[in-house]
């Protein structure tokens, strides 16, 4: 399910509190939903978030101290 504006506000100010990752944008419009890119400091990558189901994935992987791998990650390790 795609995310409200107000959820995605949401989500971007409770990834405040983790040290290692910085929300770099958020857009979207109404009915196609929004969406947040988190960039993971520690692995320097991107990832979109457009749903719940993305943001509970990413969670899961930074407090498990990992990749998330069930995200398609915007651009390479180099």
């Amino acid at each position: 399910m795609a995310l409200l504006e107000k959820e995605a506000t949401r989500f971007a100010e409770s990834l405040e509190d983790y040290e290692h990752v910085s929300v770099t944008d958020i857009g979207g419009w109404g009915p196609i939903g929004y969406w947040l890119v988190v960039h993971d400091h520690r692995l320097d990558l991107d990832y979109e978030i457009a749903s719940h189901c993305d943001y509970w994935d990413f969670i899961g992987a930074l407090v498990d101290h990992r990749q998330c791998f069930s995200l398609q990650a915007l651009k390479e390790v180099a």
